[in-house]
Parts: structure tokens; C-alpha cells; sequence
């Protein structure tokens, strides 16, 4: 793929590792680096002006992140989302996160409320603006602090583990299709319902409805990547 748009930033020398990390991170949930492709450390190390040592750290990094995966021969790629992997990530994710809005539905009053509804509401706002982009990264921050308030240490690190590859991933199968304001409004509202189920303190609803709601989003991205393998190359 073309890299001359990817501008190197400049690290600061005891931040090179974390910098080379999040650069490589955002060049792969932009989609500037897709599902596959080689992260060859040299070629990294001279593109960011950095050792290949910086770079084999930072490759460390979003390996355990799931970001990049292992090959044969010491090489390593961005992970690689077949369906079986869709489907597989998805079940577990349903269990885990069903799990944690479960936990957040039985605090009484949480504080934390607000800030919740706060990023429904901006979803909401996109998804009326059709601001696509905008939509998707306040739907990362929804889950998100819906991991964190669950109050269970484990949860949102195993989850951003999981998710934040496969969200990644969705964006890049989702923004070549036709996405229209309609189906954003839905989603919008899907979430608003899992903040109506953990003010009314029903972890159970809570939970079931998660559960449901990632299942069949699960199917729609299936269908949706069905439908392109269909398409011939060139079309």
C-alpha cells in the first residue's frame, strides 16, 4: 500500500516506544493499515526515523494489545478478521460485556450516570449529523466507560483486548459501504436503552439486552462481509 500520505512524527527520546505504538495503532484503525498486512521493522524504523529495537517493542506492545498477530519466520501482521474470528470474538465479547453492563445496572444511583448518558447523547448527535466518524469514535468511548464502570478490574482490560481490534476492524468493512443516517439513529438509540436499563436498576434486562443486541450486530457484520467477498476484485 501507498505510505507517502503517513507523516513520521517526532518522538521524544524517552517516549519512542509509545509513540511508534500509537502511530502504528491509529495507522491501523484508520485503515491506512488493513487486515494482513506485514509490520516489517525495518521499513517502519526508517520510515519514523527510529531503531528497530523502538520498533520491535512497539510491536511487542500491540501484540498483547491484539492489534498485530505472529506469522512464521519471526514476522508478524495486522490481525487478520476472518468470519470464524468475527464470529468467535463476538460470542465472547457478548459474554463478557452483557457481564458488565449486569454489573453496572446493580450499583444504586451511580455517580457515574451522567457521563454515560452524556456519550449516548453525542452518538445520538452524530448519528442525526451524519457524521459518521464522529459516530464511531463516541460509540468506542460509550463502551468503553461502560467497561470501567463496572466496577471489575479485569473486565475493561480484557475487553479493550478484544474489542478495540475488532472495532477497528469494523470500521474498515463498514466505511466502504453505504452507511445511512437511519441505521446510525437505531444504533444511537440501542445504547440509550442500555442506559434506561441501568437507571432502572435491572440487571438482568440489562444484561439480555446487551447480549442480543451484540448477537445481532454480529450477524449484520457476517452478512455485510458475505457481501463483499461476493463482489468480484475491481468492482
Amino acid at each position: 500500500m501507498d505510505l507517502a500520505n503517513l507523516q513520521p512524527p517526532v518522538f521524544h527520546r524517552l517516549m519512542v516506544k509509545e509513540g511508534v505504538a500509537n502511530f502504528l495503532r491509529h495507522a491501523i484503525l484508520s485503515g491506512k493499515l488493513n487486515p494482513g498486512d506485514l509490520i516489517v521493522e525495518m521499513k517502519w524504523a526508517k520510515q519514523l526515523k527510529v531503531s528497530q529495537s523502538s520498533v520491535r517493542e512497539a510491536i511487542s506492545r500491540l501484540e498483547s494489545d491484539g492489534f498485530v498477530e505472529p506469522l512464521a519466520n519471526r514476522r508478524t501482521c495486522v490481525t487478520l478478521f476472518t468470519p470464524e474470528r468475527v464470529r468467535h470474538t463476538f460470542r465472547i465479547r457478548a459474554s463478557l460485556e452483557s457481564l458488565a453492563v449486569e454489573l453496572c445496572a446493580q450499583q444504586k444511583q451511580p455517580h457515574w450516570l451522567d457521563s454515560l448518558q452524556r456519550a449516548a447523547d453525542e452518538m445520538a448527535a452524530a448519528a442525526m449529523g451524519g457524521d459518521v466518524q464522529r459516530f464511531f469514535d463516541r460509540d468506542l468511548v460509550f463502551h468503553q466507560r461502560l467497561w470501567e464502570y463496572s466496577g471489575n478490574p479485569l473486565l475493561p482490560r480484557l475487553l479493550r483486548q478484544l474489542v478495540i481490534p475488532l472495532f477497528g476492524f469494523v470500521i474498515m468493512k463498514v466505511n466502504p459501504s453505504p452507511v445511512v443516517t437511519e441505521d446510525l439513529v437505531k444504533r444511537a438509540a440501542t445504547h440509550q436503552q442500555i442506559v434506561n436499563l441501568i437507571r432502572q436498576e435491572d440487571p438482568a434486562a440489562a444484561a439480555e439486552f446487551m447480549r442480543r443486541t451484540i448477537d445481532g450486530f454480529c450477524e449484520r457484520i457476517l452478512g455485510l462481509l458475505e457481501k463483499q467477498a461476493a463482489v468480484p476484485a475491481g468492482e
